[in-house]
């Protein structure tokens, strides 16, 4: 699987727990990738500053992020919709 898509080094990355999708985080970009398992990728912004980290809920219907700046997002995997922010 190539990791392309980011416009700088990636950050972080994160398995779904099922396997089936991976996250990434562009180092300074702000952009979060999900792929699944065909290779297709969805890209949303996640935030305004670096990623820094990202995980899977342990169902895998949401995932995490941080960013540099101290928030923290909570995002809908299935739809890529902003659900919560900290």
């Amino acid at each position: 699987l190539t990791l392309t898509g980011h416009s700088d080094f990636v950050r972080a990355v994160a398995f779904s727990p099922d396997s089936r999708s991976l996250a990434t985080a562009g180092l300074a970009d702000g952009i979060v990738r999900l792929r699944d398992e065909s290779g297709a990728s969805v890209e949303f912004k996640a935030h305004q500053s670096q990623v820094v980290n990202l995980d899977f809920r342990e169902n895998g219907s949401q995932l995490a992020t941080a960013s540099s700046d101290g928030t923290v997002r909570i995002w809908s995997v299935q739809s890529q919709e902003l659900t919560l922010i900290k």
